[in-house]
């Protein structure tokens, strides 16, 4: 037997109670963490697309906000994206230089 399969049979047929506790909610039931709500200083940018699914890729006219997108989507039968805007600055650490990316603020 190799040393993975012995690590996966001692592994407890139960989850430790404290990852079931951090996890979920009531018994067998997941908690929801992620809100469908827009942020109030959201970065995110929404464009309809440019032509059908499945051509080539283009970005269309922009809307406001997630919802409008959606409903836009929905009604003119396209897809949308969600772009965030990024900068890339130069840091210096000691001798060496990192590049970071720091978020566009969105004009509002």
């Amino acid at each position: 037997m190799n040393s993975s399969a012995a690590a996966m049979a001692e592994m407890p047929a139960t989850p430790d109670p404290e990852v079931v506790r951090k996890g979920r909610g009531k018994e067998g039931k997941s908690i929801r963490r992620a809100s469908t709500k827009p942020k109030g200083n959201s970065r995110d940018r929404y464009f309809l697309s440019a032509g059908q699914p499945g051509e080539k890729v283009g970005i269309g006219r922009e809307l406001n906000s997630e919802q409008e997108a959606l409903i836009a989507a929905f009604q003119e039968k396209l897809t949308f994206f969600v772009v965030t805007e990024y900068r890339v600055e130069t840091r210096s650490k000691g001798i060496n230089t990192l590049l970071v990316k720091e978020e566009i603020s969105r004009a509002q």
